[in-house]
């Protein structure tokens, strides 16, 4: 499914900022307020649910293209948990924004047993990373989804271009 008018996948133009495409210092230093840009007299609540998932899932995409360029490769698989692996729309929307497969961990047990597999593979306890309770949701066409990141990536810089410069006031 693509950005099609009417089967409550587009957002007929209306375009969330709650959260950065990237992680650094000075994203989370000074960063915009949140935003939804394009609203007309026309828009409605699903237009601006469809928009607020959007976001989620641009955000998630720059973050683990960010992740991979400090990894050096990529990432080994991106876990859906918690809430959002419930509803089920963010994990199907996050096959096609990334373009991979998505692991789903439903449940309430699914949070925490990702975040127990986290910390056996940080200390090297591959032997007891506890098993994740997924469902993996086949990649879709991200290039389907490039324009639309790449406005949402451009509507955060002039956002936070916009912003006033405090760094002069923080040294006073």
């Amino acid at each position: 499914a693509g950005l099609a008018p009417g089967d409550g996948t587009s957002a007929r133009g209306v375009l969330a900022v709650t959260a950065a495409p990237y992680w650094a210092q000075e994203t989370w230093a000074v960063k915009p307020p949140a935003s939804l840009l394009g609203l007309r007299p026309d828009t409605t609540a699903g237009d601006v649910q469809v928009a607020l998932l959007q976001a989620h899932a641009f955000a998630v995409r720059g973050n683990v293209a960010d992740l991979e360029r400090v990894l050096g490769r990529p990432a080994s698989a991106v876990v859906v948990c918690g809430g959002a692996a419930d509803d089920g729309k963010l994990p199907a929307l996050l096959t096609q924004v990334l373009g991979r497969a998505v692991h789903v961990a439903r449940g309430s047990s699914g949070t925490a047993a990702a975040g127990a597999a986290l910390v056996c593979r940080a200390v090297g306890a591959h032997a007891h990373v506890p098993s994740l309770p997924v469902t993996v949701l086949p990649a879709g066409d991200a290039s389907v989804h490039d324009a639309p990141y790449a406005r949402w990536c451009a509507a955060h810089a002039a956002l936070r271009e916009a912003l006033p410069d405090v760094s002069h006031e923080q040294d006073a």
